[in-house]
């Protein structure tokens, strides 16, 4: 199977994790992180990538309310146009381990 770029997906130098793909269903972006993917965008566009990394042999399991994200909380806006991550949970132990230091 093709790379990342074989399948129209554009490396970005501001994050090298982050993978955006152009197409007439959308705009898809790809998170990569060793061997978990998240996948933002249109959902027709989402779908075709998907049915390509299907095809290419790899195991896609899909979860549509996704809430959390390599140890990150996914938050979205009431309108559920907006989302970002935070880890308010981990600064939180730092603080009750740390107290006023953190």
């Amino acid at each position: 199977c093709e790379n990342l770029e074989g399948h129209r997906f554009h490396w970005r130098k501001m994050d090298q994790y982050l993978f955006i793909k152009k197409s007439t269903k959308g705009l898809v972006f790809r998170r990569l992180y060793v061997d978990d993917n998240m996948l933002i965008g249109h959902p027709t566009a989402i779908g075709d990538v998907i049915r390509q990394l299907r095809n290419c042999g790899l195991t896609i399991k899909v979860e549509s309310n996704l809430k959390d994200y390599l140890s990150c909380k996914i938050n979205f806006s009431c309108n559920m146009k907006q989302s970002w991550l935070d880890q308010l949970h981990l600064i939180s132990n730092l603080e009750k381990k740390f107290g006023e230091k953190v």
